[in-house]
């Protein structure tokens, strides 16, 4: 009985040696993997920290040592916090407690200071960590610099911010815009050209350009727009568009070329209506240029007509007939039927001639009751024709309230290189002859 206790007790016990044998190499394989661990964890390309169950943080490793610049002693506990930024501490400290407590991962984003003394965005990931038989440990958290993420991020932010109030003020502004890809498909308008044009954004949206085109400019003036913006130059020029309803107006409008970063083409435009502004301009010029009462030219463009045809001549030696008319006894009709007569006759004489004369033939008002007609390419004898004819077309016209108007005329022909002053007193002195010989009638000088 004795010997079967004694062998009984020496099994026991050797189980209890292998037993032990068995949890030392155990803790040797721990402790092995644990160096492993923090050997991984020591050279890792992240920031790494760790904390304990009281919250207070225990190891870092040695990228996290070399980007702050301090020692394991100064960032023990909560020493780390020193290099928080002032503006995120609370926040950070905040987060980090409040998922502690919970047993929660966590990551949130703050600025750390660097051994250069400047801050540096950083993302930091925590999460709890255990023993093998479930016991909390605490926490373990990697960090890494996003701080290029983070100034591209706000530099985005800043130019949405910024494209927002530019995108505003396009739509606010009563200057047309308008955005075409490289084919003129319309991609974008805003509100000023809806109210220009009488369209919807739905209508323009997809169309071509050439929705707005008034026939107006011939083929040759859009050539030039698009040899111009295809070359990567700006255009500018007033052009004549068409609205919805098929009326017409006069936009000063400049076509920009716009490349984005895939080297896609885009045009923007931009104009206003100048319409009542062109209509201004042509009633000035026909002030500057036509005489008020007839509508026929004035004095001052005669005389720049026939300053170019001399020139012509000049050059070409294109030889030009210039005739002066008179109305015979015009003082009369004005002192026997009145001045609303005399209106009349000088107006309805305008008319009749200018119905009657080529389309290349210039006639004005020269003064009173006397008018000019410059005949290009035309010779003595045409000239002197187209006299005779004038003469016979009034002669036999009738006027009302007025019996018989006649005209007296003074031809001469520009063939020789002489003052423009003795020129037109060569035919004013003919339009002399011819009212001193009878009037209603035509002479050559």
């Amino acid at each position: 009985m004795q010997n079967i206790l004694i062998e009984e007790l020496k099994r026991e016990n050797q189980f209890l040696k292998n037993e032990n044998i068995d949890l030392k190499n155990q803790q040797i394989e721990i402790s092995k993997a644990k160096e492993l661990y923090l050997g991984i964890l020591e050279e890792f390309p992240a920031l790494i920290w760790r904390a304990n169950t009281e919250k207070l943080c225990d190891y870092f490793n040695t990228t996290w040592l070399q980007f702050t610049g301090r020692t394991m002693e100064e960032e023990y506990g909560y020493g780390w916090a020193q290099g928080v930024h002032p503006d995120d501490l609370d926040r950070c400290v905040e987060i980090y407690n409040l998922n502690f407590d919970q047993r929660k991962s966590f990551s949130m984003e703050y600025r750390l200071k660097n051994r250069d003394q400047g801050y540096r965005w950083i993302l930091d990931i925590g999460r709890p960590y255990y023993d093998l038989d479930g016991t909390f440990l605490g926490y373990i958290g990697s960090c890494y610099d996003i701080t290029e993420r983070k100034n591209t991020q706000e530099k985005l932010e800043t130019i949405q911010s910024e494209m927002k109030v530019i995108v505003q003020a396009i739509e606010q502004t009563k200057e047309m815009v308008r955005i075409t890809d490289k084919d003129a498909i319309i991609t974008y308008v805003n509100d000023a050209v809806i109210t220009e044009t009488g369209y919807t954004k739905e209508e323009l949206i997809g169309q071509k350009s050439s929705i707005f085109k008034s026939g107006k400019q011939d083929e040759s003036f859009y050539k030039n727009l698009w040899d111009t913006v295809l070359s990567g130059n700006i255009y500018k020029n007033v052009i004549i568009n068409k609205r919805k309803d098929g009326t017409l107006y006069y936009e000063e409008q400049t076509i920009t070329p716009v490349f984005d970063e895939q080297n896609n083409l885009s045009f923007v435009s931009t104009g206003h209506d100048i319409s009542e502004r062109i209509e201004v301009e042509k009633k000035l010029h026909s002030l500057a240029t036509k005489d008020a009462l007839t509508g026929i030219y004035n004095r001052y463009s005669l005389n720049k007509e026939i300053d170019t045809n001399i020139k012509k001549y000049e050059c070409y030696e294109n030889i030009f007939s210039l005739l002066m008319l008179d109305i015979d006894h015009f003082k009369n009709v004005n002192d026997i039927y009145g001045h609303d007569v005399g209106d009349y006759v000088l107006k309805e004489l305008s008319s009749t001639i200018e119905n009657s004369i080529r389309k290349t033939d210039i006639f004005g008002r020269w003064g009173g009751e006397e008018f000019l007609l410059l005949l290009p390419n035309t010779n003595k004898d045409e000239a002197i024709l187209i006299a005779t004819k004038i003469k016979n077309i009034i002669e036999n016209h009738k006027f009302c309230n007025i019996p018989r108007v006649t005209l007296s005329i003074g031809v001469s022909v520009y063939n020789e290189k002489i003052k423009k002053e003795l020129f037109l007193k060569k035919v004013d002195e003919a339009l002399y002859k011819a009212k001193s010989t009878g009037r209603n009638r035509v002479e050559y000088k």
